[in-house]
């Protein structure tokens, strides 16, 4: 009898030997495993966020492009001879010109100067020259000055349009903007 409990004994020794041995090999793999989960799922959701945002900044780039396009066209028109600017063009252009700002503005916000296709400097100097123009209208001066300024501006949103815009709509990073006026 006490050979066959000896015997036993051995046999669950050894059994608890085979399975701490186990677990030392087991646990690493588990980690492993758990590890690349995380990583798996941590990877998607940078994706998923990646891709919202670029969609945001579509949705945002195409009707600021749009604004854009429309004041560079109306700018062309501001430098035809006889082009009546104080009553036809310039109330034309003025909401237009309002979302450029607000819509440039937001993409800055949003995503910083890299996606901001217009610089904060132009936008600044586009907002005085609006200014002095409605303040010169008002008072019956000569607005001829502010007039040309306003119209280089607006010859630089073209230049903006084709530089700063991919063909399906998106922003081009600063790192290829035209330099300023």
């Amino acid at each position: 009898m006490n050979t066959a409990v000896s015997f036993e004994k051995i046999r669950l020794g050894a059994s608890k030997k085979y399975v701490f041995s186990s677990l030392h090999l087991v646990f690493p793999i588990l980690i492993t495993l758990l590890v690349s989960v995380f990583l798996t799922i941590s990877l998607v959701s940078f994706e998923n966020a990646r891709n919202h945002s670029v969609n945001t900044r579509l949705a945002l780039a195409k009707p600021l492009r749009e604004h854009i396009r429309v004041c560079a066209g109306l700018g062309r028109r501001m430098t035809y001879a006889g082009a009546d600017i104080q009553f036809t063009l310039y109330p034309e252009i003025k909401p237009y010109l309002y979302m450029v700002i607000e819509l440039n503005q937001v993409c800055y916000d949003a995503f910083g100067k890299e996606y901001s296709p217009i610089d904060q400097s132009i936008i600044k100097k586009v907002q005085s020259t609006c200014t002095s123009l409605e303040r010169n209208y008002a008072s019956g001066r000569d607005a001829k000055q502010d007039e040309a300024a306003l119209t280089g501006y607006l010859a630089y949103f073209s230049k903006i349009l084709s530089d700063r815009f991919t063909d399906d709509g998106d922003i081009i990073p600063l790192s290829r903007q035209t330099p300023l006026p």
